[in-house]
């Protein structure tokens, strides 16, 4: 197991576990490669960003593409939606744990991938294209977390109803709650 497991994730979901198998060893140099190739095509090729679930403004799109030449040591989740944008896919990242879930979307008629996270921060692949029912499964019994820096709206963006339903799909009790003991 590589130590980077997002990157291998995402590079497992591209191009197949054969092929990851296949790279024997010098692991190191075949991401600085892929991640030289990447960094190449998206700054040719920065209006691919506004096709991604997350709004970039030009200084994190340069920030983005700076942490990926640079950063050789562990895939940022920001840097995913570099991966997304060159490989053309979507990922969501699932906590089975947090019964919570992080989905980076690059277009809904790509194929998607699963990829699950532990307490430990190690990354899972599931490795075969997920189905939109399962998409729908996940998304009816996990929470769905608003972004990378942020986990929730703020309490006042939530209605008692969208709460409740937040809380039913954590499995945790409503009855006799006001809003802010629910939030």
């Amino acid at each position: 197991t590589q130590k980077d497991s997002l990157f291998w994730c995402l590079y497992t979901a591209m191009y197949s576990q054969g092929e990851y198998n296949a790279i024997h060893r010098n692991y190191g140099l075949r991401k600085m490669e892929l991640n030289q190739t990447i960094l190449d095509n998206l700054k040719e090729n920065t209006h691919l960003f506004k096709q991604v679930n997350h709004k970039f403004t030009k200084t994190a799109v340069t920030e983005l593409l700076t942490d990926l030449s640079i950063n050789q040591q562990s895939t940022s989740l920001v840097n995913v939606y570099a991966y997304l944008c060159f490989y053309k896919m979507n990922v969501y990242i699932i906590n089975k744990e947090k019964q919570s879930y992080l989905p980076f979307i690059f277009d809904s008629e790509m194929p998607t991938y699963f990829i699950y996270v532990d307490s430990f921060k190690q990354y899972k692949l599931q490795l075969e294209p997920v189905s939109s029912s399962q998409i729908e499964k996940i998304e009816n019994k996990f929470v769905c977390l608003e972004g990378i820096r942020k986990s929730l709206k703020s309490a006042s963006a939530y209605k008692i109803a969208d709460l409740t339903l937040i809380m039913e799909k954590l499995n945790l009790p409503t009855s006799g709650m006001k809003k802010n003991d629910m939030y």
